[in-house]
């Protein structure tokens, strides 16, 4: 699947996927763009995205390196604890472990972030949150 991926790059040398309008959303013009590739280059393209954004911009090769062995997301890298992803990719960061722990780090605070953000919408979803809005939105006036 990295040839695709690679290969989409070769093809769209304008393709950024850490600018603000890089939507990979169902319906979004650049999502339409790949739309004959298939689901796989859309699945990496949007793996790549995300990857990119842990990483920062304009390190392909870093984060291809970490797609090809099995990273895809925040979630993956914070899931491992630092010193296993420091050895496993090591060689990725150059030897640089104070590099690797930052990213490490990074990757925690995004997963909390996302955490966050998912408990706080089940939370509003919730009846008794409605009914606590609702009772409160009652009694005034």
């Amino acid at each position: 699947m990295l040839v695709d991926l690679e290969a989409a790059f070769a093809a769209n040398p304008d393709l950024n996927l850490s600018e603000a309008g890089a939507d990979l959303s169902e319906g979004s013009a650049l999502l339409e763009r790949f739309a004959d590739a298939g689901e796989g280059l859309i699945d990496m393209l949007r793996a790549y995205q995300r990857v990119e954004r842990l990483v920062g911009e304009g390190q392909r090769e870093l984060v291809f390196g970490l797609l090809e062995r099995g990273v895809g997301s925040a979630i993956h890298v914070a899931a491992m604890p630092l010193r296993r992803f420091q050895a496993d990719f090591v060689d990725l960061f150059g030897g640089d472990l104070e590099r690797a722990a930052a990213i490490h780090g990074a990757a925690k605070a995004r997963r909390s972030a996302l955490v966050l953000a998912y408990v706080r919408a089940r939370q509003g979803l919730e009846a008794h949150t409605r009914g606590a809005t609702t009772v409160q939105g009652h009694g005034e006036g």
